[in-house]
């Protein structure tokens, strides 16, 4: 498996007024959905110790956490939308609101997109495309 981890990046953008616990929440999601719908993005499935216990693989690439206004993290969400070589996901926030996949799914198609606003978004690909978008915001911690 020959890459250059620093090839690439992924950056999560959450909304700098979500309280902690919310915060950990879209993040997780985020990464979830980049895990199990983006390509080549995982590293080795499976990572062994010196004792034999196995352990699941980790990203390949790093994965940053920022924070943001709201107007930082629309700008960034229609930036990177319009690069066709990152992979982007957001997470609006009546994901809160719903119950289960189904109901995100109609809430959704009865909004236009103006009115969604995002908790958080994350952005992967060529590290330059995804600095360009994410370099003047401050980091989570």
């Amino acid at each position: 498996m020959d890459y250059d981890y620093r090839e690439r990046k992924s950056v999560i953008v959450l909304n700098a007024k979500l309280k902690i616990g919310v915060a950990l929440t879209v993040a997780a999601h985020l990464g979830t959905s980049m895990g199990a719908f983006g390509e080549d993005h995982m590293g080795v499935e499976w990572l062994t110790d010196r004792s034999g216990v196995r352990h699941r693989g980790l990203p390949r690439y790093p994965v940053e956490v920022f924070k943001g206004k709201v107007a930082q993290l629309r700008e960034a969400l229609n930036k990177a939308r319009e690069t066709p070589e990152l992979m982007v996901v957001d997470c609006p926030s009546v994901f809160l609101d719903t119950a289960g996949d189904g109901e995100l799914s109609q809430t959704l198609e009865d909004m236009d997109e103006q009115e969604l606003d995002y908790m958080g978004i994350l952005i992967h690909g060529p590290r330059d495309a995804v600095d360009s978008l994410t370099s003047r915001l401050r980091p989570w911690w």
